[in-house]
């Protein structure tokens, strides 16, 4: 059926005026006969009584009415929805992990977009919580994390490793770890265990910081040391790092939900496999 048919319907049905309808909807007087007439072949009932001057629906129009209005409400809503969904299908919303971002190379993100001209990016950071809540309800494309996670909507993939380096400040002392001077990051979850597991003296750090960001910034002014992504490490002209000190090597997951499977996802684990390998 036309939708159009139904909206000249309505509009007929409100105005009880051809002219007025034809006005309205920016058609002629016939062209408004002619639809309603051919709506009336299609329902085999006339929707119309015609007296000069004086025009009413019948019971059949007035029966279509409701059932017309729903049917012009659910089609503007279909069309919305694949909007939306086509917008969606040029659009990539990637989350990930505090420190993700700050550890890894930019160059990536100018490939993608030079590989779709059309491609629109958006980049967050969330925790891993409310992340993966974002990949369920289907409100992200892909999420980026170094927590190992198990869901059966979800698709997981190892796309690289992080390289944890203990970063220290030029005035810091060589030798033994000091926990007086230590910044703790919170890399993750299996970060913590590892670190926590390594040294049989743990304590407390002096600062905890949730970004790798912040806490070189720190050590940049003041006396200190921190596990810093080796990328970072390597920018970082005022800091150094001991070749003896222990590396810690942390697993990068991809996730997505197994029914948003794309191309504009695929080529990016595949970029960013490249990136963290190279």
């Amino acid at each position: 059926m036309d939708v159009e048919l139904l909206k000249t319907f309505i509009e007929l049905y409100h105005t009880r005026h051809f002219g007025k309808t034809a006005e309205n909807l920016h058609l002629t007087t016939a062209g408004v006969s002619s639809r309603i007439k051919l709506l009336e072949e299609q329902l085999n009932s006339p929707l119309f009584t015609r007296e000069r001057n004086n025009i009413q629906p019948t019971a059949a129009g007035a029966a279509l009415l409701s059932y017309a209005k729903t049917i012009l409400e659910n089609w503007d809503k279909a069309k919305q929805s694949i909007n939306d969904q086509n917008s969606k299908l040029n659009s990539l919303i990637i989350l990930a992990s505090p420190g993700i971002w700050d550890s890894s190379s930019p160059s990536w993100i100018n490939q993608l977009l030079t590989n779709d001209v059309n491609l629109q990016l958006e980049l967050e950071t969330l925790n891993s919580k409310s992340a993966f809540q974002r990949i369920l309800d289907d409100n992200a494309d892909l999420y980026l994390s170094l927590e190992s996670f198990s869901h059966p909507q979800v698709m997981s993939e190892e796309i690289g490793y992080l390289t944890l380096l203990l970063a220290k400040s030029k005035n810091n002392p060589s030798g033994q770890f000091n926990f007086n001077h230590y910044i703790h990051i919170n890399w993750s979850q299996s970060f913590n265990t590892q670190f926590e597991a390594s040294h049989n003296e743990f304590r407390k750090p002096l600062i905890t910081v949730s970004t790798p960001r912040i806490a070189r910034d720190l050590l940049r002014h003041r006396l200190g040391c921190a596990y810093l992504a080796e990328k970072m490490l390597a920018e970082s002209e005022d800091l150094f790092c001991e070749d003896d000190s222990k590396r810690f090597e942390l697993v990068i997951y991809a996730y997505h939900r197994k029914s948003a499977q794309s191309e504009s996802i695929t080529n990016f684990i595949t970029l960013l496999k490249d990136n963290l390998s190279a």
